[in-house]
């Protein structure tokens, strides 16, 4: 991942995994999503969360 990231969540969807919210080394929320793309091997940053998320749960539909 681009972000040290704790008390996250992560989910797979499409073939990718997810990685939403959590907790850096700091103890502050990270509002950024990241998705790993096992074709490219790769982590990006694919958005950003409205609400600060940590030990919260996630699942794909």
């Amino acid at each position: 991942m681009n972000m040290e990231r704790r008390t996250h969540v992560a989910c797979v969807a499409q073939n990718k995994i997810y990685v939403v919210g959590g907790l850096d080394s700091k103890s502050e929320v990270v509002k950024s999503i990241e998705c790993y793309d096992d074709q490219t091997d790769k982590w990006s940053v694919v958005g950003e969360t409205e609400v600060e998320l940590f030990n919260h749960s996630l699942v794909a539909v």
